[in-house]
């Protein structure tokens, strides 16, 4: 498997883009920006299967209207792609859509999977499940474990502490998660607590996304940048 880390910062920061994970054929998050940072890796947006949506705040989401239009202007309507996420996910697509002349013409190709809370899934070559975090007042926002090759790669942008962000720490190989500063507030992880679960889940390997402009690092936490690759 190989993971890219498409963008590593948060909604503020100013040099790296919105969290986004590319594994393999599969992208979890598309916020603002997203598009035009697989450009600037070389990543074909016809390569894309599968697009899996953790929330509907802009820095996780808002880009996928973009995404619609450019695989219009690139003639790409006729490649299948699956897009996952929370209940409600057909309607938002449907209402950025809305922006758009072509309308719901976009969505030639596309098949849209809600997933609810905690049902894992099989979706072609991935397990996937969606587990419940808590991410300020917003619900939902979903952390998911991803299968692939009997790899687990867990993924938990956004959330602060939880009950159910420990239980992903404890049943993947790896962690990509929101650290969105050094202390842990009512939405966001903190690095001080991420580095705690990565000491205490040593047998995960702990990758900090989401992340501000702060500069702290420590030998707990890996702290990829964005354009990284990590073969698995």
């Amino acid at each position: 498997m190989k993971i890219t880390f498409i963008g590593t910062g948060n909604m503020g920061c100013k040099l790296r883009g919105n969290p986004s994970v590319l594994i393999d054929d599969l992208l979890i998050d598309i916020g603002c920006g997203t598009v035009k940072q697989l450009g600037r890796f070389d990543i074909e947006t016809k390569s894309l299967k599968y697009i899996v949506i953790s929330h509907y705040h802009p820095d996780h989401f808002a880009d996928i209207g973009h995404f619609f239009v450019t695989r219009y202007s690139r003639n790409e309507l006729d490649n299948r792609i699956k897009i996952i996420g929370p209940i409600g996910l057909e309607e938002r697509i449907k209402g950025f859509l809305k922006i758009t002349e072509l309308g719901e013409e976009l969505l030639k190709g596309v098949e849209i999977i809600e997933l609810e809370e905690n049902i894992e899934v099989n979706i072609d070559k991935y397990k996937i499940k969606p587990i419940l975090l808590t991410h300020g007042r917003i619900k939902p926002s979903y952390g998911y474990i991803i299968e692939k090759d009997n790899k687990k790669i867990g993924y938990t942008c956004d959330t602060t502490v939880c009950e159910n962000f420990e239980e992903i720490c404890k049943n993947v190989d790896y962690l990509l998660g929101d650290v969105n500063g050094i202390t842990t507030n009512p939405a966001h992880m903190g690095l001080n607590d991420f580095t705690e679960y990565a000491k205490k889940y040593n047998n995960c390997k702990f990758y900090a996304i989401h992340r501000g402009d702060y500069e702290e690092r420590n030998e707990f936490v890996n702290f990829p940048e964005d354009g990284d690759v990590l073969n698995i």
